[in-house]
């Protein structure tokens, strides 16, 4: 979807976020690993992005290397904490390991 801003230039809006904000507040999870992500309208991302469709595998495909990269970064900050407190917990660095991907 494009927005054509009063100048005339054609800006993305994303058709999800993987954090919770202001206009991304429903959240849905993606099939293969459960990522949680968040939509503006269920119904337009189902229209858009149709269960089954190659449409749905690409956008899923993107929101899992986008989470992994967010998670990595967040992952990190949980270690730094984990050495100074060992009962700080680390559950974004828990599902990586889940997933089956490595932190670095």
């Amino acid at each position: 979807m494009f927005l054509v801003t009063s100048i005339g230039y054609k800006v993305l809006i994303p058709s999800y976020s993987i954090t919770m904000h202001k206009d991304y507040e429903l959240p849905m999870m993606t099939e293969e690993y459960g990522i949680e992500f968040y939509v503006k309208s269920l119904d337009e991302f189902e229209k858009k992005y149709p269960v089954g469709t190659h449409a749905r595998a690409r956008v899923e495909d993107r929101i899992m290397k986008e989470y992994i990269k967010y998670a990595r970064d967040h992952c990190a900050y949980e270690k730094q904490h984990h050495l100074l407190r060992r009962d700080f917990p680390t559950p974004i660095c828990d599902k990586l390991q889940t997933m089956g991907i490595h932190e670095n």
